[in-house]
């Protein structure tokens, strides 16, 4: 489950306002700032309570730890992993560090009560999709 404290929800959904609001003037003399300040934000994973059956209640710690320890791996490995063995590697540990569920809720904004629930579905999958992958 995403991590509930006030402030934390507040910074991504701060972060994620920065990427995708456009609300950079044509006169502002460094129009990228905004993205480029959130991007610390959201790279900070979520703490994982509990998702299911299948993922224990994890530490904040541990969550990143794990994190940490995959990407190391999986940036030694790199090369002979090839695009498709590093979606596969980084894809269960990026799951649990990040609910990317709430995130493509938060990005999509208000158009987010629109959509059906097929549309919810394809939002976040392709926005937990282009996460991993990227």
């Amino acid at each position: 489950m995403f991590m509930r404290d006030s402030c934390f929800c507040f910074m991504v959904a701060l972060a994620v306002g920065c990427l995708t609001a456009g609300g950079v003037s044509a006169t502002d003399p460094d129009p990228t700032f905004p993205q480029q300040a959130a991007l610390p934000v959201m790279a900070q994973p979520a703490v994982v309570e509990n998702r299911g059956d299948t993922t224990e209640a994890m530490l904040p710690a541990q969550v990143v730890a794990d994190l940490h320890t995959r990407l190391i791996d999986v940036m030694q490995r790199a090369h002979s992993l090839g695009w498709q063995g590093r979606y596969e590697h980084l894809q269960p540990v990026l799951t649990r560090a990040y609910s990317f569920a709430d995130m493509a809720r938060i990005a999509a904004g208000s158009h987010w009560k629109t959509f059906t629930e097929e549309q919810k579905a394809s939002v976040v999958e392709a926005f937990s999709r282009m996460s991993v992958a990227t």
